[in-house]
């Protein structure tokens, strides 16, 4: 048979070459960049414009591309959560989003994030785990267990209460997104967990496109409002914040009464990945509001909106329209021109929008101004007993181009110390008056806002040290001018670390039979330390015991030692009870200044609780005896398997007796194994010599007997079983 092989020939050889030169170009190819932020969860309370307050549970976020620091420092945080969370940017150029989320919920709770429009390939959970208890997933043939079993908790891998998780989103297109809690969302959507993330296609200068790829770049805008659209039901979050953490089984009888508009101010230009915390729009006292964004006129704004709720919103604009160019971080093909939309639960959508000035403006505030009303056509409003408006309502003035301010933070010191105040002045120029505050800073310091004087003391954790000699400190200040332009600046700030003395922590020994040796690997060293990460040693007792010992001795390595059991404190101490000693003592390490002398820790304390003595243990036993007529005796070593608590002994010679003898009258003494002679007290050995009574036959008889200890305490009363075989 004959097999003809087609030629390749040069068609062929043209495919290679562009299979090879393909395979160049992705070897060329940048690689995916990544963002990573740090989320924690938690709950705190939200006072509304009426005065009510209401349990929430929010988010607070880590700078973006978080040290180990700065996330020890979020999950440790109390306070600075808000709903929606804080609003996270993800560069022009990078496809990878990494966000670490922290547990900090009420109750034991589980939790877990999701971004709507992104995968991160991780599986839900159910509400019951087959692999753990064996019940199938089988909804259509299956029991009601089994159906029970196949209910949905997690959209998500889990969160453990008080832990963390990292969740990787891949391939982050450009578009307005909605993260939120992926976990029991009738509960924890509209309690308050979710926030915006973002991403643009592409910027160069001022122009920036929210979608596009290099080759076909769209949308173009120089500015942009972020908005979010929520409700409250006060009902079900009073319900969900009892102690007992009621939870409704679903969201059915949802009645929200409060509506909120938030927005987000744009990112710091220079540090333009700090996540930004929202803004709520609303009357926050009579004849005061901030319901008003500034706008320029002539340039392309950017409105992003995503609806957080659980219900629908319909926003809409009194006066024109806009375009709307995307939903679901998805390019529509053409742009729409619609003054009203649906904006469905979860949600996102994209218009731009072109101010201009029109003859209209004279009727407004400034003749050089022109308010356009962005409201909620549903009627998401709500009116406050003194008549105020609040909810999904906002005022977008639009205004002829205004200067920003000029921000100088030359005089800011770059290194602080442990400890000692630290004072700075941001100064401002522009159009007067500057108002002046801190979008990020360490814990503890303030700025005053119409001064820009800058206050802290910085403390031990915020200061560099062996275990973290790079630790700075972002300092970013925002100074916003009367004309309602801002200008930010960012400055890091060292701690230096001052002379930390070593810690002698507390420490705990429980003693028995009032002696007690601990050796240096459980001693007073191992839970003791230097901040300096110095190495401690030399343990020295400060103040003695206040009660008398037999000995007591502490080493320099840690070990110790203690003998009370002559004293007549520890010999009143009944065996259920017990008493502390203490005592205190001090550790040294080398200071960090050279010639590094050793330094002298504050006095930590020791406490024994040394417990009364416990009485000896008899233990029973059975025993044979080899049946014959001449009944000889046999000596039983009964104390061979008793003891005494450590530091004691067993008294041979008061081995006793109990009861008159063998249960079927057979005899049994306490004597000297040597000379058959009866115990006494100055007997060291001791046995029970037993011998049948006459006409014993192959059977079983017990005694019981007790002993002493070198206290003088008697043990228990213990039964020994001979056997005649």
């Amino acid at each position: 048979m004959l097999i003809r092989i087609p030629h390749r020939g040069r068609r062929a050889a043209s495919l290679a070459r562009l299979t090879l030169l393909a395979a160049a170009a992705a070897s060329l190819a940048p690689a995916a960049q990544a963002v990573t932020y740090a989320l924690k969860a938690a709950a705190y309370v939200e006072t509304q414009p009426d005065g009510t307050s209401v349990t929430m549970w929010g988010y607070r976020a880590s700078p973006a591309n978080p040290t180990p620091a700065q996330l020890a420092t979020l999950a440790a945080a109390t306070t600075g959560f808000t709903s929606p969370g804080p609003a996270l940017v993800v560069p022009p150029g990078e496809s990878q989003l990494v966000i670490t989320l922290v547990n900090g919920l009420p109750g034991g709770r589980l939790t877990s994030l999701v971004v709507h429009g992104l995968v991160n390939g991780a599986d839900p959970v159910f509400a019951t785990s087959a692999e753990a208890s064996g019940t199938p997933c089988t909804p259509g043939t299956g029991s009601l267990a089994d159906q029970r079993a196949c209910r949905l908790r997690s959209l998500t891998a889990e969160t453990a209460n008080g832990g963390q998780r990292t969740y990787t989103f891949n391939d982050v297109a450009p578009g307005t997104y909605l993260y939120q809690s992926g976990t029991h969302q009738q509960v924890q959507v509209q309690m308050g967990l979710y926030g915006m993330l973002n991403k643009d296609a592409q910027t160069s200068g001022t122009q920036r496109y929210a979608y596009g790829s290099a080759a076909a770049l769209t949308a173009p805008f120089e500015n942009e409002t972020r908005l979010v659209f929520s409700e409250i039901d006060p009902a079900m979050h009073a319900l969900i914040a009892q102690p007992a953490g009621g939870l409704p089984g679903s969201a059915l009888s949802y009645q929200p009464t409060i509506f909120r508009l938030h927005y987000y101010a744009a990112p710091p230009a220079l540090t333009p990945l700090a996540p930004v915390s929202p803004t709520r729009l609303s009357h926050t006292a009579p004849n005061t509001s901030n319901q008003t964004l500034n706008i320029q006129t002539t340039q392309r704004q950017l409105v992003r909106m995503v609806n957080a709720g659980l219900t629908t919103r319909a926003p809409a604009l009194r006066d024109g329209f806009v375009s709307f160019v995307a939903e679901d971080a998805k390019p529509y093909p053409y742009a729409r021109e619609q003054s009203v939309a649906l904006l469905a639960a979860a949600k996102s959508m994209d218009a731009v929008f072109s101010p201009s000035l029109s003859p209209q403006a004279a009727a407004s505030p400034n003749a050089s101004e022109r308010d356009i009303v962005l409201y909620d056509r549903r009627a998401g409003l709500v009116t406050t007993p003194d008549g105020r408006l609040n909810g999904d309502f906002v005022r977008l003035r639009q205004a002829t181009a205004a200067t920003a301010p000029t921000l100088d933070l030359t005089t800011f010191p770059l290194v602080a110390n442990q400890g000692a105040p630290y004072t700075a002045t941001a100064t401002a120029t522009g159009t007067a008056p500057f108002s002046y505050t801190l979008l990020q800073a360490p814990a503890g310091m303030a700025i005053d806002a119409g001064t820009g004087v800058v206050s802290w003391t910085p403390g031990d954790t915020q200061a560099q040290k062996p275990s973290q000699p790079t630790l700075t400190h972002a300092v970013t200040v925002l100074v916003t001018a009367a004309n309602g332009r801002s200008t930010s600046g960012t400055v890091n700030v060292a701690v230096v670390n001052a002379d930390d003395l070593a810690l002698a922590n507390p420490d705990t020994y429980v003693v028995n039979g009032g002696l007690a040796a601990i050796a240096a690997a459980q001693g007073v060293l191992v839970n003791d330390a230097d901040p300096d990460g110095g190495v401690v040693g030399n343990a020295q007792v400060a103040v003695a015991p206040a009660l008398p010992v037999d000995a007591f001795a502490l080493n320099a390595d840690g070990s110790l030692s203690l003998d009370v059991r002559n004293q007549a404190w520890f010999r009143s101490i009944v065996p259920t009870s017990s008493r502390a000693l203490t005592f205190t003592y001090t550790v040294q390490s080398p200071s960090i200044v050279p010639p590094n002398t050793l330094l002298t820790s504050l006095p930590g304390t020791v406490t024994f609780v040394v417990r009364g003595h416990q009485p000896p243990t008899a233990n029973a036993e059975t025993v044979a005896y080899p049946f014959s007529a001449a009944r000889p005796p046999i000596d039983i070593p009964v104390l061979s398997n008793d003891t005494a608590e450590d530091g004691w002994s067993l008294v041979p010679g008061t081995l006793t007796r109990v009861g008159a003898g063998g249960s079927s009258g057979g005899t049994v003494n306490a004597v000297e194994p040597a000379t058959g002679n009866p115990c006494t007290v100055a007997s060291t050995q001791c046995v029970m010599r037993y011998r049948p009574a006459v006409g014993a036959v192959r059977s079983s008889e017990s005694f019981s007997y007790k002993v002493r200890d070198s206290f003088g305490l008697w043990s228990n009363v213990v039964r020994v079983t001979v056997n005649i075989q």
